[in-house]
């Protein structure tokens, strides 16, 4: 696995499945939504949530939902129990989180998030789990036009970092986020959470981790 360290200036993180173990907490809690309206979700169409924003979401459950009122109250239901476990537990960080993030710090390379969740949320899950002073900027999926897999939220952080695509390595455990860090010509690193990387996504990373424990020393 040949290293970055000659090339990469700072890390672009997503969120929810790499940052924090929140993705399954997400599915639980639209699987709860579905039930609390008496229409529960296909799993699938759950699934493709992962790495989507607010917009994308919406625009998917409209596949399977006839009325937006029936899609206003999913929100709701799903927002209300994911937060409440959340408060309940605090917030499950990544295994090998603020190792990674301190060994980074010590080798001088930046980092920020890049999240396709809002910022309302972002904020608060990266103030409770002690990493939002860690990063130079959250960017938040309702603060770009297109959502991932398309490129602009990687385009958007380079343009904050001023620093070139090449020079900012993504990590990401979901399929759209990979192919939205590919898109906008960065160097991507997968983590898998709840989807392991296919053929097509393994051609778009760099490397495949087992965990937040294996990034530093691709850099160092």
């Amino acid at each position: 696995m040949e290293r970055l360290s000659h090339t990469v200036k700072a890390v672009i993180f997503d969120m929810d499945g790499t940052l924090f173990d929140t993705e399954r907490i997400s599915s639980e809690a639209w699987v709860e939504a579905g039930c609390a309206l008496g229409d529960p979700m296909p799993m699938s169409l759950i699934d493709s949530f992962r790495g989507k924003n607010d917009e994308g979401i919406s625009q998917a459950m409209r596949t399977h939902f006839t009325r937006e009122e029936q899609i206003e109250k999913a929100w709701d239901v799903r927002n209300r129990h994911a937060m409440d476990l959340i408060d309940q537990n605090g917030v499950p960080v990544k295994a090998g989180l603020h190792e990674c993030l301190q060994a980074l710090k010590d080798m001088g390379i930046r980092k920020c998030v890049a999240t396709s969740s809002s910022r309302e949320r972002a904020l608060k899950l990266c103030s409770m789990a002690a990493v939002d002073k860690e990063m130079e900027f959250i960017l938040c999926g309702n603060e770009v036009t297109r959502g991932k897999p398309a490129p602009d939220m990687y385009q958007i952080a380079c343009k904050k970092l001023s620093l070139p695509p090449a020079q900012c390595l993504v990590v990401e455990d979901s399929f759209n986020g990979v192919r939205s860090a590919f898109a906008a010509g960065c160097p991507v690193v997968m983590i898998p959470d709840m989807d392991p990387p296919d053929s097509e996504i393994r051609s778009m990373c760099h490397a495949v981790l087992e965990s937040l424990h294996e990034l530093p020393g691709l850099l160092g």
